[in-house]
């Protein structure tokens, strides 16, 4: 997040120097800031920890099966 804050930071300050014309762009890249502030304090690890989803249940034989080839049918009876 650090490099997508300080590059949003240039974006304000060029925005600024847009003067009246811009206030809305301004407006909305401060928002913006703001917003990647609030993310990269949520980032941390110690604030909430981001848990892995559990991986799908399969049976070991559907494993190992080939696909378009019938689980009983070896590959040496394929040719």
């Amino acid at each position: 997040y650090a490099f997508a804050i300080e590059f949003q930071q240039q974006v304000i300050d060029a925005w600024e120097s847009h003067g009246s014309s811009a206030e809305d762009e301004f407006k909305e890249a401060h928002r913006l800031l703001e917003q990647l502030k609030k993310k990269a304090r949520g980032a941390s690890p110690n604030n909430h920890p981001v848990k892995a989803l559990p991986l799908p249940h399969t049976s070991v034989s559907s494993r190992r099966s080939q696909p378009d080839i019938p689980v009983g049918q070896n590959l040496s009876s394929t040719n």
